[in-house]
């Protein structure tokens, strides 16, 4: 819930080369219509390569990032580079609505936030049915 919250108050401009609007995030329908077509997408792959795909939660990434990181280059069988934890220190660009907060580095205040929130977000909650408990 917390990563659909964050992309619903998100301004973003989900338009194509041509113009057209693919926005799913400013409707409770666009947004669990989205997230239900991912869960199906990421449940074919479970089935498909059982034990092979690997699932990362965000509290599990934020309360514990140098774990979850280090077990995610594991699983991408790639070779272990201290600097991924300090992402949030590299010069580079960043072109998203959350540019800031990258340069902030991973913080747990988001954790649950939705809850403050969860009378105006049920209608979303029920929306996702059993999605809502993965």
């Amino acid at each position: 819930m917390d990563v659909l919250f964050s992309a619903y108050r998100l301004d973003l401009n989900n338009r194509d080369t041509e113009g057209n609007n693919h926005d799913v995030t400013s409707s409770f329908e666009g947004l669990a219509n989205s997230y239900g077509k991912y869960r199906d997408v990421m449940n074919y792959w479970d089935e498909a390569l059982p034990g092979r795909v690997m699932h990362v939660r965000y509290e599990d990434l934020v309360n514990d990032f140098e774990a979850v990181a280090k077990a995610v280059i594991k699983a991408a069988d790639l070779d272990w580079d201290p600097s991924i934890i300090d992402f949030h220190k590299k010069e580079r660009a960043i072109n998203t609505p959350s540019a800031n907060q990258v340069r902030q580095g991973l913080y747990t205040r988001s954790v649950q936030r939705w809850k403050k929130y969860e009378e105006f977000l049920n209608p979303l909650k029920i929306l996702l049915g059993n999605n809502a408990i993965y």
